[in-house]
């Protein structure tokens, strides 16, 4: 059989699909292994036809076929890759195909897709194909980072590979100038449990940029088991008052996952400050709530009263899911206690709806007689959240549901 030529693909419908058809046959024909490199190379040049001309069920047989052909179908495969005019499915083909290849030029072509592309399918193929890589990806990559102008692109591929060869080359660059050279290693760094980054992390709180800042205390969340041994409540304390929300937001979350109450002494410091903006007040309640402890329930209903309508409604809402069969009664109390102090909120209709609900949630008894109440409301909103969450109470009595 004769190699059929790529313009043979310019007819119709019908000829684009015999000459698709005569590319697969002819490829599966011929192996590098039977065939002369030219020859190879000729069948080459119409399996990458077929990448770009096919439909998906063709690509898909070729992208079975092209790595019979070896090394030589790397460089052509990498140049799709790179085409940011290609089809994006065939972009996609040709990372899976090179996914294959366990060689240098392979890993660099894939390392290029995460810095290149923002296509979320390309970036996982070749995110997945250098952490299977490992420890090759790691020895190609790694001498990149010493001043190359791929150092970039080589620090995003080694934060894509989740093997502890990654490690050393990662903690070369948590110090580099370069502020995204560092952003990267501190958050690939986060992932891996190891006595050299704890400290790394730890310095890290104190970098100029934001971003950094940020991914350093999100890391040191997952520490808690080193909390005392690094005084970390000390090191993230200061992080709670930064300029950036979302530096003091991660602060914040890594500081309820901290054992102690005096972690949750930090949190209610801030919570109650008149100073704290309402999403980094939501944050708090949020962490405090978590914790699930008499103490951290006691610290959110002393700061009920200096709450925005948000925070309020946020920290009924977080009474409400707590799941600790000891804490309910005490989270129960809290309500009625909110309910009773007659707060100037309590005339919003969500806060009533919010109460209702997480009165329902808890399904404490002390709470019938409010609820009762508010299912008399002249809100019908209120009034059909009261009576939803009497009906939650096991065996209520048919005259604790307001008509």
């Amino acid at each position: 059989m004769n190699p059929p030529h790529k313009q043979d693909i310019k007819g119709g419908a019908q000829e684009r699909l015999t000459f698709v058809e005569q590319c697969l046959q002819q490829l599966i024909l011929c192996t590098n292994d039977s065939c002369s490199k030219e020859t190879q190379e000729t069948l080459l040049e119409l399996g990458l036809t077929v990448l770009e001309r096919g439909d998906f069920k063709e690509r898909w047989e070729v992208a079975k076929i092209i790595p019979k052909l070896g090394t030589m179908a790397i460089a052509p495969l990498a140049e799709i890759i790179q085409d940011e005019s290609a089809d994006l499915e065939e972009r996609w083909f040709a990372a899976r195909i090179l996914a294959g290849f366990d060689r240098d030029d392979a890993i660099l072509a894939l390392a290029q897709v995460l810095a290149t592309t923002e296509d979320s399918d390309l970036i996982e193929i070749a995110a997945n194909a250098l952490a299977n890589f490992g420890a090759a990806a790691v020895r190609v990559l790694a001498p990149l980072l010493e001043c190359s102008p791929l150092q970039r692109v080589a620090a995003r591929a080694l934060a894509q590979i989740h093997s502890p060869e990654a490690i050393a080359p990662l903690l070369t660059i948590a110090r580099a100038p370069d502020a995204t050279l560092r952003a990267t290693a501190i958050e690939a760094l986060a992932n891996f449990r190891d006595p050299r980054i704890i400290s790394v992390l730890i310095e890290a709180l104190g970098d100029l940029e934001a971003p950094i800042r940020k991914e350093a205390a999100i890391g040191l969340g997952f520490r808690a088991d080193s909390a005392a041994e690094y005084n970390l409540l000390a090191h993230l304390r200061p992080l709670l008052y930064d300029f950036h929300l979302e530096v003091c937001q991660q602060a914040a979350i890594a500081i309820g996952k901290m054992p102690g109450e005096e972690a949750e002494c930090y949190l209610s410091e801030t919570l109650q400050s008149p100073l704290t903006p309402v999403p980094l007040q939501l944050t708090l309640i949020q962490a405090l709530a978590w914790r699930e402890t008499a103490s951290s329930l006691a610290y959110l209903q002393q700061a009920l009263p200096f709450l925005s309508e948000q925070g309020i409604l946020a920290l009924l809402r977080a009474l409400g899911r707590i799941r600790s069969e000891a804490l309910k009664g005490q989270a129960a109390r809290i309500l009625l206690d909110f309910y009773e102090s007659q707060h100037p909120q309590l005339v919003k209709m969500q806060i009533e709806q919010a109460l209702a609900h997480s009165l329902g949630q808890l399904q404490d008894k002390k709470g019938i007689s409010v609820l009762q109440l508010l299912a008399n409301s002249p809100k019908n909103s209120v009034k059909l959240h009261a009576i939803a969450a009497l009906k939650r109470f096991p065996n209520s009595p048919n005259d604790a549901i307001a008509s």
